[in-house]
């Protein structure tokens, strides 16, 4: 089975966002993301997206010869996230990188909680219409035309990507990841499947009810109903960047 140059970078990628993953050092995720937006990026020209991949399985899905490539691809980001969550948002993901080196948590705008959990539901309703409409219709939802990153790694695009771009750049500023957690289908998609995998993170015995992890996590995935008592995971929301884990004084989170 060859495989084909792009999917040997993703797996590349994704290979050594998993060992700094277990390595718990910001140091290797920070060069795993930038060498990502270089490479898939702006090397490649464009975020080599799993929204494409599957869109080219849906439109062809009992050709299994033809879709090979795009089944090794939505595999080799939906299989760690199964084990280890989704690492391909947290480490990899071109599009999650640019939105984390714009944030300024000094410009951190709080979303109203209500507000923020209908926003979070929109990914799930973008994911149920990137299936539904190539099996209903034949045709693909998600094209050059209406991807605002493309306008960035391509340095050209249609008004409307222009636009929806210079929206999400500037929501940025102020929100952390706004895309991935407001917009992003591929973060719906493994949203589900860590929440159905063995992904778990837990606090320890050791755990001291700092609260810090929680402090630290951009995405609101670790919760404490009051002071005291120990974070949970929304698995729904983590990113498995490992933040919270770096940021543990006691290293009690497994």
């Amino acid at each position: 089975m060859n495989i084909s140059a792009e999917n040997l970078t993703y797996i590349v990628f994704m290979a050594v966002a998993i060992a700094g993953f277990f390595m718990k050092k910001r140091a290797v995720r920070w060069i795993v993301m930038l060498g990502s937006l270089a490479v898939l990026g702006f090397l490649q020209m464009g975020c080599p997206s799993p929204i494409g991949a599957i869109q080219n399985i849906l439109m062809a899905p009992l050709d299994f010869v033809k879709t090979l490539p795009f089944w090794i691809k939505l595999a080799v980001v939906v299989v760690p996230a199964f084990f280890l969550g989704p690492i391909f948002c947290g480490w990899v993901c071109p599009k999650g990188i640019i939105q984390e080196l714009l944030y300024r948590k000094e410009l951190h705008l709080k979303i109203p909680e209500k507000l923020d959990n209908w926003l979070r539901k929109i990914p799930y309703l973008v994911l149920f219409a990137l299936i539904a409409v190539p099996i209903l219709f034949h045709a693909k939802v998600f094209t050059s035309a209406v991807s605002p990153f493309k306008v960035v790694f391509n340095l050209m695009g249609p008004p409307f990507a222009l636009g929806f771009l210079i929206v999400i750049l500037i929501s940025s500023l102020f929100v952390f990841r706004p895309f991935c957690k407001y917009v992003c289908p591929v973060g719906a998609l493994l949203s589900i499947v860590s929440r159905i995998g063995l992904f778990k993170i837990k606090p320890g015995e050791n755990c001291t009810d700092c609260g810090l992890c929680a402090s630290k996590c951009g995405m609101d995935a670790l919760k404490i109903s009051k002071k005291g008592e120990k974070p949970v995971l929304d698995k729904s929301r983590c990113i498995a960047c490992g933040e919270c884990r770096v940021n543990c004084s006691k290293d009690c989170l497994k």
